[in-house]
Formats: C-alpha cells, structure tokens, sequence
C-alpha cells in the first residue's frame, strides 16, 4: 500500500492548483539505472495523470492506478480518508486542497448536479399531467419524502430547495454540470 513518504518521492502536489507533477525518482524505486534513468528521463518534471471519461483524473504509480484526489488528500493529511472524498464544485479534475473535503456516500450525494435529462433544471421537481399540478420531493439518507404538490411551479421549487437547507444539502446541489471538454494534451500526454 502507498504512503505519505513515497508519494512525496515521486510527485509534487500544488495545493492551489491541484496539479502532481513528477519528480526525478531514486534508483531505488526500480530494479536498476537504466530503468530509472530512462523513466526520469520521460517523465520528471512533466505533469503527472491522465483524464478518464467520468472527469477523474488518474495516476499510476508503481504500476497502481490512484484517483489523484484520494492521492491529494494523502499527500497533505498522511492518509486516506475512510470514506469518499467530494469534489465541492463539482469538477472532477480540480483536485486544488480547498476544492476536495472528505464525505461520507450520503454527504457526497447531497452536492451532485442536476442531471442532464432533467429538462427543468431543479431536482425533485416534476409536473404530474394526470392531476394537473407540481410535486416537490427530494431523497434524504436513501429515504424518498414527499414534500408537496401546489399549482405554481415557484412555490414547488420553494418546496425543494427549503428542504435542501433542512437536510444539510451543499449550496452547490443541483448545479448544472462542468463541462468535462478537456484537451486530450491537458493530461493525456505527459509532457504537457
């Protein structure tokens, strides 16, 4: 298992812009110079990762795949949390140390985006043609509550998002999505 010391022989991480970049690796770390060399050579001073297509960023070292904000958290605290780690803004790939905060799956499932399916643009919020009126319902601790119907599609949003502040949803649920169109070359090529 990867620790604190070892990640800090490999990569450097900038708190401010949540980016790794490669560090030149002792011989150690291999099975011999020229693999060392050849490796530094490549790599050291290159920025470390490569995008999936969820958003995520990826690093391998030593041959393991890491998810860089679980590296991130790791690198500044000394462990990984036990749990999952959020995103507060929702992009993926800002791993910056203000932008990640240790949650549990519940706490993390209440700083989501609003899907792009959604055609309103409010969670919870649906019309119900067959009684000609707006339902307000939201999911709290894997429990679905019903919150409402009303006529006026404000007050049903009113509905929704008071139940956000009551059940302690970040500020940031039901954004809209960050667009994931990242350059290929932003991670994909090390030398970038």
């Amino acid at each position: 298992m990867i620790n604190q010391h070892h990640i800090k022989e490999c990569l450097e991480y900038s708190i401010d812009s949540g980016i790794f970049i490669w560090l030149t690796r002792p011989v150690r770390h291999f099975k011999n110079t020229h693999a060392r060399d050849t490796w530094n050579t490549r790599y050291s001073g290159s920025r470390a990762g490569t995008i999936d297509r969820t958003g995520y960023i990826y690093i391998a070292v030593d041959g393991k795949r890491y998810a860089a904000h679980r590296l991130a958290w790791m690198y500044v605290h000394g462990s990984f949390p036990e749990n999952q780690i959020d995103h507060i803004n929702g992009d993926k790939s800002n791993n910056a140390l203000c932008n990640i905060r240790k949650a549990t799956s519940s706490e993390n499932s209440k700083n989501v985006p609003v899907s792009k399916r959604n055609k309103l643009g409010i969670m919870g919020i649906r019309w119900d043609e067959r009684r000609n009126y707006w339902q307000a319902r939201i999911t709290s601790n894997g429990v679905e509550l019903h919150l409402g119907t009303t006529k006026c599609f404000f007050s049903a949003c009113c509905m929704r998002k008071s139940a956000e502040l009551k059940y302690g949803f970040h500020f940031n649920h039901g954004r809209r999505g960050i667009c994931l169109k990242v350059k290929e070359s932003r991670y994909g090529n090390p030398r970038n």
